[in-house]
């Protein structure tokens, strides 16, 4: 670095914590860093549940109210580290406050149930979709076999192309009534064209 420079070097002290390593029984209860400790080591989350749960108590016994917004926002950012991929959802939803009364862990739990719910509710959307598809799976290879039956494999063949085509359930009654009515498959395949 040219010596010119030097002098706009910043020269800050600094004292390199290993909060991960750092045993939070041996720090005052009340000290910031051990409270930072006992939440980076929570080895599961129920841990982390009773740590965020005994929060507002630790803000009284500390007597830092200066400190409740950064210690939160930093709590916050763990929690939604091992909240995975919600995290950044779960961060808007501490920084909103939707629910003033609620503490941190009550909050927390409540998107827990939330998105249980969402995910319950896109596998039955999910399920429902499926079962559909596989009942007109069904539905068409019966009409299929009733075709063959009725006017023959080459007829079926031809058909399948046009069954493809079918998405609702109401075309394949339609295809099924024209099997039963139909007289010849020449006439079954131009009604099935036609409609």
């Amino acid at each position: 670095m040219p010596e010119e420079l030097l002098g706009s070097l910043p020269r800050h002290r600094y004292l390199l914590v290993a909060v991960q390593t750092t045993d939070p029984a041996s720090l005052p209860p009340d000290n910031v860093l051990a409270m930072i400790a006992k939440f980076e080591q929570a080895p599961t989350a129920e841990a982390l549940d009773e740590l965020v749960a005994s929060l507002p108590d630790w803000f009284t016994r500390a007597r830092l109210p200066e400190f409740r917004e950064p210690i939160l926002a930093w709590v916050t950012h763990v929690l939604t580290l091992r909240h995975g991929e919600r995290g950044k959802e779960l961060q808007r939803k501490l920084k909103r406050e939707e629910e003033p009364g609620m503490t941190l862990i009550e909050r927390a739990r409540q998107w827990g149930r939330e998105r249980d719910q969402e995910w319950l509710q896109r596998g039955l959307e999910k399920g429902i979709r499926e079962e559909r598809r596989a009942s007109l799976l069904r539905e068409r290879e019966l009409v299929h076999r009733m075709v063959a039956r009725r006017f023959g494999p080459d007829t079926a063949e031809e058909l399948i192309p046009l069954l493809d085509r079918l998405s609702e359930p109401g075309s394949i009654v339609n295809i099924a009534d024209a099997v039963v009515e139909c007289g010849t498959a020449e006439e079954f395949l131009r009604r099935v064209r036609e409609g």
